[in-house]
């Protein structure tokens, strides 16, 4: 069997220049990238801090939900409370903590949450 010589064999300065095409680009990418991140670095978002506290609104999405579909679940209506709280909220603490008493009012998690408010 012969071996098929139709085969063009490719020049070193095709693959030389080829190298030098495929290196140019991963220089080019690696530098956009590279000036992409120096300028977060130099303007970083601004962010506004507000008092009302991102996690504490999810958590009084979640808890409302939560004491909406389980209204005697005196733990639902202690965290609600608590969640209020943190956010500013003290009418609405104290709204939370009366459904809490309607449903155990001897309570000790109950009684020191409203020692701890009313501090």
């Amino acid at each position: 069997m012969k071996k098929d010589k139709s085969k063009r064999k490719v020049s070193f300065k095709e693959n030389k220049d080829k190298l030098f095409f495929y290196s140019a680009c991963a220089v080019i990418i690696i530098i956009a990238l590279s000036l992409f991140n120096f300028s977060l670095f130099i303007y970083p978002k601004k962010t506004v801090k507000t008092q009302d506290n991102v996690q504490s609104k999810d958590e009084i999405f979640y808890w409302e939900g939560f004491v909406r579909e389980h209204p005697s679940y005196i733990a639902g209506w202690l965290e609600l409370a608590k969640s209020y709280y943190k956010i500013g909220e003290f009418a609405l603490a104290q709204s939370a903590l009366q459904n809490a008493e309607s449903i155990d009012p001897n309570s000790e998690d109950l009684k020191s949450l409203k020692t701890k408010f009313n501090n």
